[in-house]
């Protein structure tokens, strides 16, 4: 009976470190997936960061070359059309 539980023991131990390997190599790569999803999301933020400061220098540009628009004297500021610039 002695041997038996001997044995058990033994056995359990033995499945004990197994498991304790798995969880740590788990561990490891789970780790090794937060490191690259934080670069891919570090990566992914500065090329949309990018995109939004590239949209925002647009914008201004625009917003100077429509600044010097200026409307023609003859043409109304309503929709009325005016027969005699034809």
């Amino acid at each position: 009976m002695e041997h038996a539980k001997q044995y058990t023991d033994d056995q359990i131990s033995i499945e004990r470190k197994d498991w304790t390997k798995k969880i740590e190599q788990l561990s490891t790569t789970l780790g090794n997936f937060r490191i690259d999803f934080d670069s891919f999301r570090d990566k992914d933020f500065m090329a949309l960061e990018a995109r939004v400061t590239a949209l925002e220098k647009r914008l201004a540009a625009l917003s100077i070359q429509v600044s010097g628009i200026k409307m023609p004297e003859h043409v109304s500021s309503g929709n009325n059309f005016d027969a005699n610039l034809l």
